[in-house]
């Protein structure tokens, strides 16, 4: 999808679609014949996840539904349903994040996707699940892989009625398993600084082998997922930027 990717100093990516993607799901007879939206967090061209939606009716069954499927080792945040007694046997549903909400490791991701919306009705009876409801919008959190290393990310989604559903923008946090918020670009935790930064020419190889670096790690390090240290030539210093750091990749 075409959208406008705000790479911003906390390191978060964003994705801000435009115009927002629907999924109009009324109507259809087979239910293969859903629409989907297709998430490509990382613009590698393989779809992460697909938010589909629809409106089935066969004789007197009407089914009406929005959910969510992983695609290439794609994972959904969510909770257990009603009754579930373990994984194999439960319908699992996917949370709706607040804007601000943490999204990181503790959370409970599960492969197989799962309804944010779904309505059964037979003429007699009717059976809903799901803890989204028409008219919300919220996010759901998403656990992938990204060169083999997972990263968390989130989906802006707003149900526009109980079988169609619309997606707003996406982000997520390019280094491995650090945590990012709903909605946000703002960094998840507040890390502390190193203290006592000496960088010393050591040796003469001419390159990075010479430098050696010592610190002070920080107090508090629940909120550190690595130190980098960047070496940058003294004629690209004053453009360098927290921006230009974090789209380096740790090597």
């Amino acid at each position: 999808p075409s959208g406008t990717v705000d790479n911003n100093p906390s390191g978060i990516l964003i994705t801000d679609l435009m115009p927002d993607l629907i999924a109009d799901g009324c109507c259809y007879t087979d239910p293969t014949m859903a629409t989907d939206i297709p998430v490509d967090f990382d613009g590698d061209g393989d779809v992460e996840v697909l938010i589909r939606a629809g409106e089935y009716t066969l004789g007197p069954l009407t089914r009406k539904q929005v959910w969510v499927e992983g695609v290439d080792s794609a994972f959904m945040a969510a909770v257990p349903g009603p009754g579930c007694a373990g994984v194999d046997s439960c319908d699992w549903l996917p949370i709706d994040f607040q804007a601000g909400d943490l999204l990181d490791g503790s959370l409970n991701f599960i492969a197989e996707g799962g309804y944010l919306t779904y309505s059964q009705s037979d003429g007699t009876a009717t059976t809903e699940l799901g803890r989204w409801t028409p008219g919300m919008e919220a996010f759901l959190g998403v656990r992938f892989f990204d060169e083999g290393e997972d990263r968390l990310g989130w989906i802006q989604i707003e149900l526009l009625s109980d079988h169609d559903a619309v997606v707003k923008a996406f982000g997520w946090n390019p280094f491995p398993g650090l945590p990012t918020i709903a909605g946000s670009g703002s960094t998840p935790l507040a890390a502390g600084r190193a203290a006592a930064l000496v960088a010393s020419d050591v040796l003469d190889f001419g390159d990075g082998r010479d430098l050696e670096i010592s610190f002070n790690a920080t107090a508090d390090e629940s909120g550190v997922g690595e130190y980098r240290a960047i070496a940058v030539p003294l004629e690209d210093v004053l453009g360098f930027t927290i921006s230009d750091a974090n789209l380096l990749s740790p090597d």
